[in-house]
């Protein structure tokens, strides 16, 4: 199923990702037209519905990177987009209402000198660092961990030289580590 105003509605969404609310296994989809402000859904698996929720931020509008996370410990909502603005590189939003409503938490600025972020993924795991991976248009992998929930980040290494389509991901594993993924650009891991 769709929500109505969501994939089957007239409008091309560009960008969408999703998170699971841990507690009630609600899916919760972010989703953007191009230039556009977000638009959030979430679905109840148990009752197979979907909720609107938030349509469009005080002028926010979504850019890459776009991320969205739930903290297992609040079951708070993070999402994570790029601001257009140089000086921050990425601005984060809180929702505690499953994604009614958002606030503005966090302004990361994330060395972009060597080309714009492009991509950007969250991990999380409950009293642990959260871990970000990103990749700028200039071929610059990076990793970051912050100890206060995606206020503050503090970056951990970088790889140069990918190509500006490297795809990077992180997720968190079940013994309480993470994993890092990426390719180089070409379709080849390393």
């Amino acid at each position: 199923t769709a929500p109505a105003t969501g994939h089957g509605s007239a409008v091309n969404w560009d960008d969408a990702i999703c998170c699971v609310i841990p507690s009630t296994q609600e899916i919760v989809v972010v989703a953007a037209a191009d230039a556009s402000t977000p638009r959030v859904w979430r679905y109840n698996p148990r009752d197979e519905t979907w909720t609107d929720g938030y349509n469009g931020a005080a002028a926010i509008t979504v850019g890459d990177p776009f991320e969205l996370a739930c903290d297992p410990e609040t079951e708070a909502l993070y999402l994570w987009m790029g601001d257009g603005n140089a000086a921050f590189g990425i601005i984060g939003l809180r929702s505690t209402d499953k994604g009614a409503t958002w606030g503005i938490y966090s302004r990361a600025h994330f060395d972009t000198s060597t080309g714009t972020l492009s991509r950007f993924r969250v991990a999380v795991q409950p009293n642990k660092p959260w871990i970000g991976v990103g990749a700028t248009s200039a071929g610059l992998i990076s990793t970051w961990y912050s100890e206060d929930k995606g206020v503050h980040w503090k970056q951990v290494e970088s790889n140069a030289g990918m190509a500006s389509s490297a795809q990077v991901d992180v997720a968190a594993l079940k013994s309480g580590g993470y994993i890092v993924a990426y390719d180089e650009g070409s379709g080849v891991a390393p």
